[in-house]
């Protein structure tokens, strides 16, 4: 735990962050916010276990001014995890600063303890954070969010020595909140080179020292994501060819002109100065010889007949590489706690991660990449470790941070993915997939380009953090929720396009049908006890049991187990069969997770919904407010995930919003419901 901190004292560290009291929670939560984590969770359940469905991208609505504010906005929001935070950002350029303005919730953050408050918002006021006036559209006697400021001009001198800066090197050698973080990225982005004509803004020197202080801040998360199931299982299934057949057919003509530049970048930048050092073990004549073609600015192709078994190897290689390195970052950084000069071992292992992560970044915005994962997609596609992994409930994904992954960016990059009813091609989903990976890279280049280029004003940015309160684990009962009319709408809204399926039925049928299914979940429940007790006879009553409810998902599997365990005729099933059987049962309780949830007591498991938090106190959010600033979560809205609304949203809002979630959940179970008629009948 921190100390606590002078309030009154100027001398204040600039290092120290904003502190809250994780013991300091609301009395009384209104019902209606109660409901709104029901409706959500409910919502995150019935997603799991099922195939992704990535949204529109919302930039399509946006002209090219509001494209650029939120691509910013989310190089910010992407920059600002280091590990498990939740983020919302806004941006404003039209002040003489450019404001930054963060919503986080950040589970991993020791906050000290201040003083008691009226307000559900507690803030260090010091040297560098200082809380700002309430807006008058608020109550002064409403709980009000406090804000927090970092606004004060800090010299590049005494930022270089605060990260104890060797050369270039920006090496974090100490733990920051993520607030403390955003404060020293925000003065890294303004940071200028002397030279002849004055200081200077230098991209090659900015980038690389950013790029060098996010790989040591933020590599938890760049680990976490490497190290996860799914990204394992796309390693390991590439890693498993070892032969295909190149195809020219393949190539869809002439490259866009951004994807060819990639490709150089990547021979030019990574390959020829690498050609000579131990990192890679691939030999590549035919690929250097591409290079240098590239190098003298010459017609080349990265990817050809003659060079894609090269291409291959060293993708492997890279790929190999990117997530030995992250592993041995982790390992080489030390307690966290303790602040301590990076060791020869830990800045190898950063510069390791930059060179396998710049070269993943290139690849995967190239033409080289796009063609050679084309040419080996029909290899891919059966492949028995990625076909699993998509067909893997989440809810039986082992530990709880792999959840809490999978319900978010990562779950928009599992393979076999949809997009508006199309499956995405599984060429596209390794993509999609290699570009989370390297996300950090991509912010990092956006920020950079943007504070050297022709749009950058300001002499300096200006972050201030709204601190979100902390979240107790109360829920509103489901069975309360849709009994009560004014929580849970009553019939489906057709202006927001949902289906005329099912319009008769009522909130009543929602529940009677709901309790049916936990009572057909028992008798799934059972017939696993009673296998394993080689109770075949019990085991066939209660997989009838199951399989009379004609839910589609659970009948399609209890008939297969039936046709099985019918066939064995009083014989001693092999040891194959035997397991096969207990397989099929298990697959059967794990279809139903959604039903299973409902009977799970452990309270609210989400976050604060920090684009609500956010958006309310600037008013600035893109499309519904005429001042510019969009405002992107990170983390979140690739699925509905659980989450809850600060007490001090007005309740007009918070009951807007639950129309609208309890409409998409209401929807969801009128479509099982009407299945399940559907087989009925």
């Amino acid at each position: 735990m921190q100390d606590k901190p002078n309030k009154k004292d100027p001398s204040c560290n600039a290092s120290q962050s904003p502190s809250i009291s994780h013991n300091s929670l609301p009395e009384d939560i209104p019902r209606n916010i109660l409901a709104f984590r029901t409706i959500t969770t409910l919502l995150s359940r019935i997603q799991q276990g099922r195939a992704s469905q990535v949204p529109q991208p919302y930039t399509a609505q946006l002209n090219r001014d509001e494209r650029r504010e939120l691509k910013i906005s989310n190089a910010f929001s992407t920059l600002a995890v280091i590990e498990h935070e939740i983020v919302a950002v806004v941006t404003n350029r039209d002040t003489e600063t450019l404001e930054v303005i963060a919503s986080i919730q950040s589970p991993n953050d020791n906050f000290s303890y201040i003083e008691r408050s009226n307000s559900l918002f507690s803030g260090l006021t010091s040297q560098n954070f200082q809380s700002v006036e309430i807006p008058q559209n608020h109550s002064k006697d409403a709980p009000q969010p406090t804000v927090l400021s970092t606004a004060e001009a800090i010299t590049d001198a005494k930022v270089l020595a605060g990260l104890a800066l060797v050369d270039d090197e920006a090496i974090k050698l100490s733990h920051p909140t993520a607030a403390k973080h955003l404060w020293i990225l925000s003065k890294l982005l303004c940071m200028k080179e002397p030279s002849n004509d004055g200081p200077k803004r230098d991209i090659t020197a900015l980038i690389n020292r950013i790029r060098r202080y996010i790989i040591a801040t933020c590599y938890p998360k760049m680990n976490r994501r490497m190290q996860h199931r799914l990204s394992r299982s796309y390693v390991q299934s590439l890693g498993g060819i070892t032969a295909f057949q190149f195809s020219e057919s393949e190539r869809d003509g002439l490259p866009p002109k951004d994807e060819i530049e990639s490709d150089r970048r990547f021979l030019v930048n990574i390959l020829l100065p690498l050609a000579s050092d131990s990192i890679y073990k691939t030999k590549t004549p035919k690929l250097l010889e591409q290079a240098q073609l590239a190098y003298d600015l010459k017609p080349f192709q990265l990817y050809t007949n003659e060079t894609c078994t090269e291409f291959h190897q060293l993708f492997i290689e890279i790929l190999q590489g990117f997530e030995t390195s992250l592993d041995e970052l982790a390992q080489t950084r030390g307690a966290e706690e303790v602040s301590t000069r990076g060791s020869d071992e830990f800045k190898e292992n950063v510069r390791l991660v930059l060179v396998h992560g710049y070269g993943l970044q290139m690849l995967s915005k190239g033409a080289g990449l796009k063609m050679h994962l084309k040419t080996i997609a029909p290899l891919l596609i059966n492949n028995p470790v990625l076909r699993s992994e998509s067909e893997m409930s989440i809810l039986n994904a082992g530990a709880e941070q792999q959840e809490l992954e999978l319900d978010r960016d990562v779950e928009a990059v599992r393979p076999f993915a949809s997009k508006e009813g199309a499956e995405i091609p599984l060429w596209m989903s390794y993509i999609n997939w290699l570009e989370l990976m390297v996300t950090y890279f991509d912010a990092v280049s956006t920020l950079v380009c943007y504070v050297t280029g022709q749009y950058f004003n300001h002499e300096a940015i200006s972050i201030r953090i709204l601190v979100a309160p902390p979240v107790d684990r109360r829920l509103l009962p489901w069975q309360e929720l849709f009994a009560d009319s004014t929580l849970f709408p009553t019939l489906p809204d057709y202006d927001a396009g949902f289906s005329c399926a099912g319009w008769h039925i009522n909130n009543a049928d929602i529940l009677e049908f709901l309790s049916n299914a936990l009572d057909t979940l028992s008798k799934a429940e059972a017939a696993k006890i009673t296998w394993d007790e080689k109770d075949v006879k019990q085991t066939i009553l209660n997989i009838e049991a199951v399989q009379s409810f004609k839910l589609p998902e659970w009948e399609e599997r209890a008939e297969d187990i039936l046709v099985k365990l019918r066939g064995l005729d009083g014989l001693s099933p092999g040891a194959d069969l035997v397991q096969e059987i207990s397989t099929d049962i298990r697959s059967l309780c794990k279809s139903s997770t959604f039903f299973t949830s409902l009977e799970d007591n452990r309270g609210f498991s989400g976050t604060l919904h920090c684009e609500a938090c956010l958006g309310f106190q600037v008013g600035s959010i893109i499309g519904s407010s005429e001042r510019r600033g969009g405002v992107i979560a990170r983390d979140s809205h690739n699925s509905v995930t659980a989450c809850t609304l600060p007490t001090w949203l007005p309740g007009n809002i918070v009951d807007s919003m639950n129309q609208h979630f309890g409409g998409l959940l209401r929807q969801k179970l009128v479509d099982m419901i009407v299945k399940h008629t559907r087989n009925c009948t």
